[in-house]
């Protein structure tokens, strides 16, 4: 059973108080309540954002755990990218709307080395891209100007391997994989109309990716490695078998984290079994909602994560 604020592994892990993931959460019982970020620590849950009237979605570490990268909503609905130090609690801008460009609903990217960040922008017609954005200190004005480079233009919802030689990402209801160095792409499914694969994630390793395909309200999740593409079958502590309506949203080191749109989020372990996995709580909070979990570091060995 989950402390409240705390983590539920049934063990404690020797990190010293290190960032282990970040997550986004919301209060239940306030209606339109902005939601916040918060970091999951050795020692427990800390609020990275908070008493502001923004939102933050989507929260993304970088490699050195010194900073997240998020996304930002306004009251009046202007979306930006916001980088915050998680030790000092001080935020930069890296994007804000512009004429053109508006930020997409999509957890960003960092690359390996943690100087820039991947983000999802939309144009005025609909349509997504991927952006590089250089990190460094807040920019006078419009943190935008001149101009932000275009990797792929088009695409959304990036995802980078450890060593930052893949990414992953979605192409309207499909999932690709590319090749950064020459920008060469390849799809990894092929959805028929009705259909979306969404939120792609490699494994710590960048050996294995992740995915979630939606059809008729249906969630699957799906893993895509050196064996080819195979379906996750997910089960809970019950035994029965769990459908998912919040994509997956990150893993590490064979812990694939998914949201059911209660108050925790749950992590399956596929190198327990074949092909069924088991559906533990990680962290539960008292009238929260939480979303959008991202590990950092990779728990110990998966045997001693298990009851």
């Amino acid at each position: 059973m989950c402390r409240t604020g705390a983590a539920c592994w049934p063990r404690s892990m020797p990190y010293g108080g290190g960032v282990l993931a970040a997550f986004d959460a919301v209060r239940s019982d306030v209606l339109d309540a902005p939601s916040d970020v918060y970091l999951l620590r050795e020692t427990g849950v800390q609020t990275l954002t908070g008493d502001t009237p923004e939102s933050e979605l989507y929260p993304v570490i970088n490699p050195d755990a010194a900073r997240v990268a998020f996304v930002e909503i306004a009251p009046t609905g202007e979306r930006s990218i916001v980088v915050t130090d998680t030790e000092t609690g001080t935020k930069t801008t890296l994007f804000v709307p512009t004429a053109d460009l508006s930020v997409g609903l999509y957890a960003p990217a960092w690359s390996a080395d943690g100087s820039m960040v991947f983000a999802t922008l939309v144009n005025a017609t609909g349509e997504t891209a991927i952006y590089l954005m250089q990190v460094g200190e807040p920019l006078e004005g419009n943190p935008c100007v001149p101009s932000v480079p275009c990797l792929i233009t088009e695409g959304a919802a990036p995802f980078l391997t450890p060593d930052g030689q893949f990414m992953a990402y979605t192409l309207g209801s499909n999932v690709m994989i590319m090749l950064v160095e020459s920008g060469l792409s390849q799809p990894i499914t092929e959805q028929p109309e009705g259909s979306i694969c969404e939120t792609p994630s490699f494994d710590r390793d960048g050996l294995t990716l992740y995915f979630v395909c939606i059809d008729s309200n249906t969630s699957l999740v799906f893993r895509y490695d050196l064996d080819g593409l195979s379906e996750v079958l997910l089960s809970g502590e019950d035994g029965q078998s769990r459908t998912f309506t919040e994509a997956g949203s990150g893993q590490t080191f064979g812990l694939v984290t998914l949201g059911d749109n209660s108050t925790f989020q749950t992590v399956t372990d596929p190198v327990l079994a074949e092909n069924a996995t088991i559906a533990l709580p990680v962290v539960q909070i008292a009238g929260l909602n939480t979303r959008h979990l991202r590990w950092y570091l990779s728990p110990p060995e998966v045997s001693a994560l298990m009851p």
